[in-house]
Order: C-alpha cells, then sequence, then structure tokens
C-alpha cells in the first residue's frame, strides 16, 4: 500500500516526541527499552485503529441495507464484538440489521470485511498456522508471544494449522484430479501467454550440491 508520506512524517513527528518525553524522565534509557518500547506502542495504535477503522466503515453503512429477500433491513442497535488480530483483540461496536419480510438478521460490517467476531483474524491464522507447521504448539505458543506480543492458547494454534491443514488436502486432491484432465491440462497450457525469462528459487538445507 502507498501510505500518505504527510501522515508517516506527523505520526513519527509524534511518536518521538513521546518518546523523547520518557527518556527525559528517565523512564527509559538505552536501545533496547526504546525498541521494546516502539513495539508496544505500534501494538496499541494498531489495536485501537483496527476497531475505529470498522466502526466508521460501519457508520458508512447508514440506517437501512438491502436484505437478500428484496427488502431493506433496518439498523436496530449496535453491538459490541471482537477480533483476535496481530495487535491483540480489537474491540469494536458494530449496527446490527433485522428486515422485516424474511426476518433475517445480521451484522453487515462483518460480512462486508468477512470478520468472524470472536475469532482469528486472517492476517493471525496463517502466522499461526506457519509456527504450528514447524514446532510444538506450546513451543509455537511462548514464540508467538515473544514475536508478536499476543498471548494465544495452545488450542488456538492446533485449531488454525488443522483447519489450514484441511484446506490445503482439499486443493491438493482438487489439482490431482485435475492433473489427469486431458481438457483441463490442454486450457492450462494455452491460458499460459509467455514463459518468465528467469526464474528464482530457495534450497534450505545443508550440504545440498547445486549444478549450473
Amino acid at each position: 500500500m502507498d501510505f500518505s508520506t504527510k501522515a508517516k512524517e506527523e505520526i513519527v513527528e509524534i511518536l518521538t516526541k513521546e518518546f523523547g518525553k520518557w527518556i527525559e524522565a528517565e523512564e527509559m534509557g538505552n536501545a533496547e527499552e526504546l525498541e521494546q518500547g516502539l513495539r508496544e506502542m505500534l501494538q496499541e495504535i494498531g489495536r485501537t485503529t483496527y476497531g475505529k477503522v470498522l466502526e466508521e466503515e460501519d457508520e458508512k453503512l447508514g440506517k437501512r441495507q438491502p436484505c437478500a429477500c428484496g427488502a431493506q433491513a433496518r439498523r436496530i442497535s449496535k453491538r459490541r464484538a471482537k477480533l483476535m488480530t496481530v495487535f491483540g483483540w480489537v474491540k469494536y461496536r458494530r449496527s446490527y440489521y433485522s428486515c422485516d419480510r424474511c426476518g433475517k438478521r445480521h451484522h453487515q460490517v462483518d460480512e462486508a470485511w468477512g470478520i468472524s467476531p470472536g475469532e482469528v483474524s486472517a492476517v493471525l491464522r496463517e502466522l499461526l498456522a506457519i509456527v504450528g507447521v514447524d514446532i510444538a504448539f506450546e513451543r509455537a505458543r511462548r514464540t508467538v508471544k515473544a514475536l508478536l506480543l499476543v498471548e494465544v492458547s495452545d488450542n488456538t494454534i492446533r485449531k488454525q494449522t488443522q483447519d489450514v491443514g484441511e484446506e490445503q488436502a482439499k486443493h491438493e486432491a482438487k489439482w490431482m484430479r485435475a492433473s489427469q484432465d486431458e481438457n483441463w491440462l490442454q486450457e492450462r497450457e494455452r491460458g499460459i501467454e509467455s514463459v518468465p525469462e528467469r526464474l528464482y528459487g530457495s534450497i534450505d538445507g545443508a550440504q545440498v550440491p547445486v549444478g549450473e
């Protein structure tokens, strides 16, 4: 994303002044404390901003929203929700809509943004699955806390890892079936417009012979 240079400069200026106050008050005196303080501050800013952005998007939806039945659902209340993200638990309030015709009730902003309240965000889910595959769940929990400053349970990491694994297995099964379909292979080959001039790869291992 191409973030505003002006916005970045203003944020840097504010943070610089804030940390300068802590240094003058002798609450911070070395690079380690500075770095850790920045991590904690940026996490708090991210968590608060995440929630406010969702609330702003919710407010844009207005008092009525189209329902699947063709009628207009009306906003009947606002309810609180939370989502576990890379910044920790994000809390926000969003509109609750009800359709008088079919009786369906829903939170439009959650559906529009692909959010499952009380669950793990898509970004954190991917990261938890990565550590869950590589190391034991208990160690993964400690690793996530050290790297992201986010506390998650062993069971949360286990669930996300298993869910991602099941999805991957479904994708691979689909690819295996497609690889036996001559029509699919021909369509795929016709869809390749050009061959890349250069390919990059990496090898993770010890004493791996690599030829020219």
